[in-house]
């Protein structure tokens, strides 16, 4: 029999138990709500966590996404699934549950290189907390998977990846993704949200040209690398370049 990782088979077991409590199924008798509330509430805080020493070495958690629209007792369970020996990849499943034992919706991240903690995040600005998986880090950029909750209902879909350090809501709506290009460049990724899943609309790098005494960039370049056909439809590629290079996003070197 193939050995699985420690972290990742304990996390199992623990969410498995937590599935015989009644998790997506009610038994004859009724769903032992008390050992189901014990053992939701004994899961760990995903954001309260460290980062795993090894790539798969991650503990169940919990995150508590009780934000504008969720009351106190729905908690999303984490679960991060066994990874057999020389594997690459795993699968990490989300529960959405109330502290009772009743599953809301299980939904799956699957093969990730790395099995890293998410946190909560209304990253679209609709009021409601979306999931933020991160799925590898590199050197510097760390892909993320999006999770999107859907408006009023207690359901999330996968709304796309990005790729990179931090990432904000720009004052036209849309989603910046600043990333690290070398030791002396920056990308920025612009998103649109406004449909089912993230839609690309333009790149920009910046650049460092000046430099001060104390290592300080004092001068950058912006060029707009990539844009939308969709995008461009709407103004000239050198209106979108001020446009874009003009987003506070874009000053990645005072952030």
């Amino acid at each position: 029999m193939s050995m699985m990782r420690k972290g990742a088979a304990m996390g199992a077991s623990l969410v498995m138990g937590l599935a015989l409590l009644g998790l997506g199924a009610c038994s004859r008798n009724g769903v032992n709500k008390q050992a189901a509330l014990e053992r939701i509430l004994a899961l760990p805080l995903c954001n309260e966590l460290e980062r795993p020493a090894e790539a798969f070495d991650a503990v169940d958690c919990r995150l508590d996404p009780a934000g504008t629209r969720d009351p106190d007792d729905i908690k999303l369970l984490v679960n991060y699934g066994p990874v057999e020996e020389g594997a690459v990849s795993g699968s990490i499943i989300m529960r959405l549950a109330k502290l009772d034992g009743t599953e809301l919706q299980a939904f799956t991240e699957a093969d990730v290189p790395m099995y890293l903690y998410p946190h909560l995040e209304d990253f679209d600005g609709d009021g409601a907390l979306d999931v933020i998986l991160p799925r590898e880090v590199g050197n510097v950029n760390t892909v993320m998977a999006l999770w999107k909750r859907q408006k009023n209902s207690q359901q999330y879909t996968r709304f796309g990846e990005i790729n990179g350090i931090a990432f904000q809501r720009t004052a036209d709506g849309y989603l910046a993704v600043q990333a690290r290009s070398s030791a002396a460049s920056w990308g920025v990724s612009f998103y649109d949200m406004t449909g089912p899943a993230l839609v690309p609309l333009a790149l920009i790098q910046i650049a460092a040209r000046e430099t001060a005494e104390t290592g300080a960039v004092t001068g950058t370049q912006c060029t707009l690398e990539e844009i939308s056909t969709a995008a461009l439809a709407q103004q000239t590629r050198e209106a979108a370049q001020a446009k874009f290079c003009a987003d506070p996003a874009a000053d990645v070197y005072k952030q």
